[in-house]
């Protein structure tokens, strides 16, 4: 017989679930791991008071605890160079080189790629409650659960949404898009090559979704993982458990997390994504990027000296001048090079404490 959750824990369990985007846990430090594709791990802001992030291929959007953003990474389009410099913006999310925002009132705004429209469409109005980055298209949630889209429309994501309210969140990565009512049911649509809509599960209770390139999962009310769709690298071959609280995907990889703040990842282990997942607990919120894993601690980190901060500085820059010097030894180069370019950035970190 399956076991349910008490019903205080269930109802502690969709609280967080449901408020991932407007009501973060709590402000702290961002954890990368795997790809440094663009520098996106090298350039990582190294900043306690993080909220919230929206992270797609290889550029990365931090939500402050003042509502201010700080973009790094791939700025083919102006995405990181022209991201907003103010405060008080309530969510950010990112699709592959365009970025959005709502700001105080709601509203959206958004900047980088323009090829389909993903900027000039952009919905007017404010209240908007929660946004999402899609396949060069771009999703919203009005104050009525109302689900808007704009932008490419390559599988009819656009044309095919469904009507109606009370929508809570929406997940997409290709041009599979889904979306959780206010009952936890599922409702799905645009490409589905792969069943990745016809297999979307059916019933109530859910607690969070994600969209894979060609898969989507969810957390079932029992706290359990449910994943369909294409099954490449195993990735429906979920873990074990029924205390999970948060999921997230990307193109062939996700991670889920548990109540008591660990993480699990799977599916392909390209840049050792899988593998680098950080064990032991502390993480509040989990992101996926493009072979690259991301998480926002619990807490933020107590508050650092100036003469802790130089001599931690000096200690990473001795570390990797000497492994540095191994590679070089060994006739490796490229890796040398990169090592060395880091060193440059922290001595450039160093020189302006």
């Amino acid at each position: 017989m399956k076991q349910h959750l008490p019903a205080l824990r269930l109802l502690g369990i969709l609280i967080l679930a449901l408020s991932f985007h407007t009501a973060p846990l709590s402000a702290g430090e961002l954890l990368g791991w795997g790809s440094d594709s663009s520098d996106l791990l090298t350039d990582k802001p190294g900043l306690s008071d993080f909220v919230d992030l929206a992270i797609y291929y290889e550029a990365g959007f931090g939500l402050r605890s003042d509502g201010s953003i700080v973009a790094w990474g791939d700025d083919q389009d102006g995405q990181v160079t022209n991201a907003p410099t103010d405060t008080g913006y309530l969510a950010v999310a990112v699709n592959y080189n365009t970025a959005f925002a709502l700001d105080a009132d709601g509203q959206i705004v958004g900047w980088g790629g323009d090829d389909n429209d993903e900027i000039s469409d952009i919905p007017a109005g404010m209240g908007y409650t929660f946004i999402v980055g899609g396949y060069d298209c771009g999703f919203a949630l009005d104050s009525d659960g109302a689900i808007h889209g704009w932008g490419a429309d390559f599988d009819n994501q656009l044309g095919s949404i469904p009507v109606g309210m009370g929508f809570t969140k929406i997940a997409t990565f290709n041009s599979n898009v889904y979306a959780l009512g206010a009952d936890g049911s599922i409702a799905a649509w645009g490409l589905d090559d792969y069943d990745q809509i016809t297999d979307t599960p059916t019933g109530v209770g859910f607690l969070d979704i994600a969209a894979g390139d060609l898969n989507g999962f969810a957390i079932a009310s029992d706290g359990s993982i449910v994943a369909w769709g294409r099954d490449i690298h195993d990735l429906l071959d979920v873990p074990a458990g029924n205390d999970f609280v948060q999921i997230a995907a990307n193109e062939n990889i996700a991670f889920a997390l548990r109540e008591n703040g660990t993480v699990e990842a799977w599916g392909n282990n390209l840049s050792d994504v899988v593998t680098d997942t950080p064990t032991g607990g502390g993480i509040a919120k989990i992101f996926a990027g493009s072979y690259s894993g991301w998480a926002l601690l619990a807490d933020p980190q107590p508050p650092v000296t100036k003469s802790a901060a130089i001599a931690k500085l000096q200690k990473e820059i001795s570390k990797l001048q000497k492994k540095a010097k191994k590679l070089k030894k060994k006739g490796k180069k490229a890796k040398s090079k990169k090592l060395n370019k880091k060193v440059k950035k922290l001595k450039k970190q160093l020189a302006a404490l």
